[in-house]
């Protein structure tokens, strides 16, 4: 390689390099189903920045009085679709038709969850590197139950421990094998929260209900002497069981999650992302989805959202979403791509010049 063209070959790198991470300006997404095969219903609950997606989906068995509904977790690797089994019982546990669900994904390929065992009880399941036949059961010490919900990609994982004393969320370090349990300091009696997304810094988000039961989001530091409660979604109604939901958080402390509104055929749900302290609402753009009853579960570092939306048979099913970027940003990555190739054509008339 020349050296006119190792130049342009690093300047062309540089460029793409720098709009790859550089923050863009969004005016939408690009949307599209997530639907693994024969399922009856899904939600996408978390995803990683390599686009692996994690959720949990529903089937149906038998014929007429004898059908029967089970709820498996998935995972989706580009379109491949893999089942998560941990649940060992046959029946699915006691909780009912739900076996498990596959809350959280990392980049490292690590996936966390929760499953139930026929006395009812609930228990965090952990599948390390991608490897999804053999996984480890997250049961935190003393807890009657424990719910995964959520991984980072430094490994720490986030959940709900249920015990005697009450409700407690709790981290589980996968390197050390080591738990944790926090609750919010100060948190006032009659009120609960429950944790569902941890970032690379520590920070946990998820949802506080008041003891007047209204529904907030809260941002905590395991450790750290206090807690932050976000401002109310101001489109969202607010009262008893309603309100503003948080679930996914990614490593620059954005937001995503669902808050309550009152729609064309009663109370529902519409997801949001909070962006650099503004909540920005959006509706699922996809072919049939009820405007009123979709939300957010998970987000990663390029911005792509999951969660579900409503189908016309009253199912819920799984979505992803593409942020796509403003004309403004296309027009700034074409004119630099421009400007490489009239780079690319004077070098190439100078050397024939030269010869």
């Amino acid at each position: 390689m020349s050296r006119i063209h190792a130049r342009i070959f690093l300047v062309s790198f540089t460029l793409v390099a720098a709009f790859a991470h550089a923050p863009l300006a969004i005016a939408g997404y690009y949307y599209s189903p997530v639907d693994p095969p024969g399922s009856i219903a899904s939600e996408a609950l978390g995803l990683n920045d390599s686009g692996v997606i994690v959720g949990e989906y529903s089937v149906q068995t038998g014929t007429g009085p004898s059908i029967s509904s089970f709820q498996y977790g998935f995972v989706d690797n580009q379109g491949v679709f893999t089942t998560l089994a941990p649940n060992p019982d046959s029946s699915c546990g006691g909780y009912g038709p739900m076996c498990n669900a596959a809350w959280g994904v990392n980049n490292a390929g690590d996936v966390v969850g929760t499953y139930f065992s026929d006395d009812g009880a609930a228990h965090g399941f952990l599948y390390t590197n991608g490897n999804y036949s053999t996984f480890t059961v997250l049961n935190v010490p003393g807890a009657g139950s424990t719910q995964a919900f959520g991984i980072s990609n430094n490994g720490l994982v986030v959940g709900q421990a249920i015990e005697s004393s009450g409700d407690l969320g709790f981290t589980y370090d996968i390197s050390t094998n080591q738990y944790d349990t926090f609750t919010l300091p100060g948190l006032p009696s009659g009120a609960t929260f429950i944790p569902f997304g941890i970032n690379n810094a520590g920070e946990v988000v998820g949802t506080y209900s008041s003891p007047s039961g209204e529904f907030s989001v809260f941002l905590y530091t395991p450790g750290s002497s206090s807690y932050m409660l976000l401002p109310q979604n101001p489109a969202a109604i607010i009262g008893f069981l309603e309100g503003t939901f948080g679930v996914g958080i990614d490593d620059a402390g954005d937001l995503a999650g669902n808050y309550s509104v009152d729609g064309s055929l009663g109370f529902g749900f519409l997801p949001y992302v909070y962006l650099d302290g503004t909540y920005a609402n959006f509706n699922v753009n996809l072919p049939s989805a009820d405007v009123y009853n979709s939300g957010a579960d998970g987000i990663n570092n390029l911005g792509d959202i999951v969660g579900y939306y409503s189908a016309p048979n009253g199912e819920l099913q799984g979505f992803l979403a593409t942020p796509a970027p403003e004309a403004s940003t296309w027009a700034m990555m074409l004119l630099g791509f421009v400007g490489l190739g009239f780079a690319s054509h004077r070098a190439r008339g100078r050397a024939l010049l030269r010869a």
